[in-house]
């Protein structure tokens, strides 16, 4: 099955993401496909510079991660422009989205 992993946290980013993160993990040893990872909210928060985050190691490869330009704008984000995430719009967010399964929101 083919996932889709949206990351919008209600409260606390950094767990969200870390929850996020051992998903992606789980379903990939299941044998499972991930299109994308999408940060939104306030976990657009991941993609500043010098931020403490799961994903260091991450293989784009796999599955591209993607950050919310509109929202890094709004908040000022100073985007680390060697990591691991792509800060995009929400256009490339719903064509990957389109390829999905199933769509997986982590609070």
């Amino acid at each position: 099955m083919k996932f889709a992993i949206q990351v919008h946290p209600n409260h606390n980013w950094q767990v969200s993401q870390h929850h996020a993160r051992k998903l992606c993990d789980e379903l990939l040893l299941s044998g499972h496909e991930l299109v994308a990872v999408f940060f939104y909210g306030s976990c657009s928060n991941i993609a500043e510079i010098n931020n403490r985050h799961d994903w260091i190691d991450w293989d784009a490869s796999i599955a591209p991660l993607l950050v919310c330009s509109t929202l890094t704008q709004q908040m000022n984000i100073n985007h680390d422009t060697n990591s691991v995430f792509d800060v995009t719009g929400m256009a490339r967010w719903m064509q990957l989205l389109e390829q999905a399964d199933q769509l997986v929101t982590i609070p």
